[in-house]
């Protein structure tokens, strides 16, 4: 199960999507506690838009261990993208404590804190700054 977990992993790296699901679901098969492969899984469903598909992986990877944090991180995304921002808040700020330099966890963390707080400019204003960063010489 290992061999077709990193090879799944490796190909979800390189964005080959549908070659990482094969790999990620025959380990899975071989390891149903394979929450590495759940989270992957989750990942790929949230990126097809399959909330559904992507909640019941997380359900699952949540049971066997709610401190994942690729999973936290994927499920924080999710309630994000369905509004559901006070768990998005909660999933991404577990990541952000397991993982300080988590990059993604740490913006998504912040989109969600801002949608929460129906502050429709903040993202106009992170636009702005970033262009004015990525603009000045």
């Amino acid at each position: 199960p290992q061999a077709q977990y990193w090879m799944g992993a490796l190909l979800f790296e390189q964005k080959r999507y549908d070659a990482a699901r094969t790999h990620l679901q025959r380990a899975l098969s071989l390891d149903p506690r394979c929450v590495d492969c759940m989270a992957h899984l989750a990942h790929l469903a949230y990126l097809g838009a399959d909330d559904a598909l992507c909640a019941s992986l997380l359900a699952q990877a949540e049971a066997i261990d709610p401190d994942h944090a690729q999973a936290n991180l994927v499920s924080g995304m999710l309630a994000n993208r369905t509004g559901r921002y006070d768990a998005a808040i909660q999933a991404l700020t577990r990541v952000v404590e397991k993982a300080p330099g988590s990059a993604p966890a740490s913006m998504a963390a912040w989109t969600a804190r801002a949608a929460s707080l129906a502050w429709p400019s903040s993202m106009a204003f992170f636009r702005a700054s970033s262009t004015s960063f990525i603009g000045a010489s």
